[in-house]
């Protein structure tokens, strides 16, 4: 099983944030993200991780060519997010590549590593 770091804009977030999100667009890895998949969503701005799910199918095409994974997050929590500062100071997760190329396309892949860290952080604010 692959972990996987998917972003989004924080001003564009906020507009959907209450609604269910059952997909989420992959520009690249399309042939490594598979069903079972861990995932977390980050948001951009200094947030940081704001939920974790699982991807639950294959990429599929969309009717305008781009590509989107289908996705679960199971658990959400944007009022306390795992914050890009502590993830940052983590050895564990300071080598990411969100943190390297935060402009590139989503998905980012994520290590054991680093997900053992996300986790930490997560673990530590509950």
């Amino acid at each position: 099983m692959a972990h996987w770091l998917v972003q989004a804009n924080v001003a564009a977030w906020r507009e959907r944030a209450d609604r269910e999100v059952r997909e989420w667009c992959v520009k690249r890895y399309r042939d490594r993200v598979t069903p079972g998949d861990d995932v977390v969503l980050w948001l951009t701005g200094g947030v940081g991780v704001v939920a974790v799910g699982r991807v639950t199918g294959v990429p599929y095409r969309w009717g305008d060519g781009s590509w989107h994974a289908p996705v679960e997050f199971s658990r959400r929590f944007f009022d306390a997010p795992v914050s890009r500062a502590e993830l940052k100071g983590d050895p564990d997760f300071a080598g990411s590549a969100i943190l390297r190329m935060p402009g590139a396309a989503n998905p980012f892949p994520v290590t054991d590593r680093e997900w053992q860290a996300i986790r930490k952080h997560d673990a530590a604010r509950t």
